[in-house]
């Protein structure tokens, strides 16, 4: 009841105020890249998008082929391997059927890899006609 008598009262201000604190504010809007990497070949591109997010990188990957009719994966590597010759990988792998030219990490900017220090990230993912891509370590 005095929820009720608060937007009477109080007019559109009053019922904002009424909203966020029942519903939440609105969501961000997603970061810019502060680095984006690429690795191409057979006729497809993978990208690593790296983003600042509590002061550290954050990273999530896509990949895009030029044909709707190809099926492959994507997915990033993370090391503390400074030397990067051993890795965590395959993490948040995600797969496409041939319906679609693009396909993205899970989570993408919704739930970040974690790239700060200590950290090296890559995105791979499968080419047209067979093979690996891969992007540089970040």
């Amino acid at each position: 009841m005095r929820s009720w008598r608060m937007l009477r009262a109080g007019g559109a201000l009053a019922m904002v105020v009424w909203l966020l604190a029942a519903f939440g504010a609105p969501a961000a809007a997603s970061p810019t890249d502060r680095i984006t990497l690429y690795g191409r070949g057979g006729y497809s591109t993978v990208v690593m998008h790296v983003f600042t997010l509590s002061g550290h990188d954050h990273t999530w990957g896509e990949l895009t082929w030029s044909a709707d009719w190809v099926s492959g994966c994507v997915w990033e590597d993370q090391t503390t391997d400074a030397t990067q010759r051993t890795w965590n990988g395959p993490l948040r792998r995600t797969c496409g059927n041939g319906s679609t030219t693009r396909q993205a990490t899970d989570g993408g900017y919704g739930s970040p890899l974690y790239d700060g220090p200590g950290y090296w990230v890559r995105v791979c993912g499968d080419a047209m006609g067979g093979g690996i891509i891969c992007t540089a370590w970040n």
